[in-house]
């Protein structure tokens, strides 16, 4: 790999994980495009979900008597039938069409995010949103909005509900990474920009919490919005 596809890689993990940090949930939807500035979106995808299991699974052991471990629980089981359905459509999409797809995830989860769509609690949307976040996860990487349409309505605090997530996202993470390394995804390219994300974590986890008690959520959130929509413009067009 080049110096510069390896600064956008360090650059792209540091405003994802201060997007996680503040929301709970950005950090693909940030990274999975940035990143697809500089590689395919297969290695993109991977690599996400490696960085994405370290940062939650730091997420989970910190915050881990916040967690709603019952909701939690339910949500990684029915994601269980999900994870390989998306491994199959890594196989077997196009570059071409697994670009479309990814820019069509994020355009979802951007319209999720800004509408604040709340599916009701219950055995069928449990099951809905454990089902598509395991397949979006290890075809897209950005697994994040069927989860938080689900548990952002039932959840009693800010901190309960980015903890719960955060659980559910380790999970799922280190479930699909080792489904992805089964089916040969993990190479040398996804390894390099791991470890120099991993660089850059330990910087953003400081910045993000910082701005989480000190910074307007709301205004931080559309900031993202912001950067994801440019972020999306150019991968469409390169």
């Amino acid at each position: 790999m080049d110096l510069l596809s390896i600064a956008i890689g360090v650059f792209a993990v540091f405003l994802a994980v201060i997007s996680q940090l503040i929301t709970g949930f950005g950090f693909a939807m940030v990274l999975v495009p940035l990143l697809m500035l500089s590689v395919g979106a297969a290695d993109a995808v991977v690599t996400t979900a490696l960085l994405g299991a370290v940062l939650t699974s730091f997420q989970t052991l910190r915050d881990r008597q916040h967690i709603d471990r019952r909701r939690a629980l339910t949500l990684l089981l029915w994601s269980l039938a999900g994870l390989p359905l998306g491994v199959l459509a890594l196989n077997y999409l196009s570059a071409e069409t697994l670009k479309w797809t990814v820019v069509g995830a994020v355009i979802i989860a951007l319209l999720i995010v800004m509408t604040g769509v709340s599916l009701k609690s219950g055995r069928f949307n449990s099951a809905l949103a454990g089902v598509s976040s395991g397949t979006l996860l290890t075809s897209t990487g950005i697994n994040g909005p069927p989860l938080v349409a689900l548990i952002r309505s039932s959840q009693k605090s800010v901190l309960q509900y980015r903890s719960t997530l955060a659980a559910v996202f380790c999970g799922q993470g280190w479930l699909g990474l080792a489904m992805l390394a089964g089916a040969g995804k993990v190479n040398a390219t996804t390894l390099s920009l791991s470890g120099a994300g991993l660089l850059a974590m330990p910087l953003g986890i400081v910045v993000g919490e910082r701005l989480f008690k000190h910074v307007d959520a709301e205004r931080m959130r559309l900031g993202i919005i912001i950067m994801l929509m440019l972020c999306l413009a150019v991968v469409v067009l390169r």
